[in-house]
């Protein structure tokens, strides 16, 4: 993967997050799908087009770094039932779950989404967030970093353009939902959750993560009860769906 000399590591000193190659690979196999199917249609079947056997096996390894790929896993099981449902969230319940696997990447989104609508953002200013991620790289990588995370986010649709500036964009519930339960995976409980740093990849201050959550709560994807300062969410909706998948 790229040469950092110490501290955190990450894909997108290869690649961006590869939107496009994830959603032919959704779309092509079943719900189902556990990671052994999903490296066949990638190597045997050449679903994604790759021209050498070697770009077959860095597209596979790249993607099952960024979204798991394996129906196995409660992340993806649930990734995967939204993605379905929600089309309009796709790009970004994609992110989040790569920015899930990748703390550089979610270093970088969390900058992007914080700036201005309209204002550019530039590779030295990525590389610099980059840097305070904890990795130390060498100038061409972390130049090859920051042009990735900037494909990432416009494949998201959080930036456009050349030169890239920052896009109005507004998370949706289910994203939001996913966010929450991810934290909730990840051991925070009550209000902590609204702390989870992937929260920051959808551009939400804690005020707005509450509404959003409240919302996700409205559409039934998830169930919030608050008493003073006392929150309980619970997942009853993503527990279900893990159910299913055993």
């Amino acid at each position: 993967m790229g040469r950092a000399t110490q501290g955190t590591r990450t894909m997108l000193v290869r690649r961006s997050i590869a939107l496009g190659d994830l959603e032919s690979l959704l779309t092509s196999t079943d719900q189902q799908a556990d990671h052994a199917a999903m490296r066949s249609a990638i190597i045997e079947d050449n679903l994604l087009a790759k021209g050498t056997g070697q770009a077959r096996q860095n597209s596979l390894r790249q993607l099952t770094y960024f979204y798991g790929l394996d129906s196995t896993m409660p992340a993806f099981t649930v990734f995967r039932r939204l993605y379905s449902h929600y089309p309009r969230e796709q790009s970004i319940l994609a992110l989040v779950l790569a920015c899930s696997h990748d703390p550089v990447l979610r270093s970088a989104i969390a900058y992007i989404v914080r700036q201005p609508p309209g204002s550019i953002v530039s590779h030295k200013a990525l590389a610099e967030v980059v840097l305070k991620a904890g990795a130390t790289y060498g100038p061409a990588s972390l130049h090859k970093i920051a042009e990735n995370a900037l494909a990432s986010s416009t494949m998201a649709g959080i930036t456009r353009g050349v030169p890239v500036r920052r896009a109005e964009f507004q998370p949706g519930a289910a994203s939001a939902a996913y966010v929450a339960w991810l934290a909730h995976k990840a051991g925070a409980s009550g209000s902590a959750i609204f702390d989870s740093a992937l929260f920051g990849c959808l551009g939400l201050e804690q005020a707005a993560v509450r509404e959003a959550c409240v919302e996700a709560a409205r559409r039934s994807l998830l169930e919030l009860r608050a008493a003073g300062n006392v929150v309980e969410i619970t997942f009853r909706l993503f527990e279900g769906i893990i159910a299913e998948a055993k």
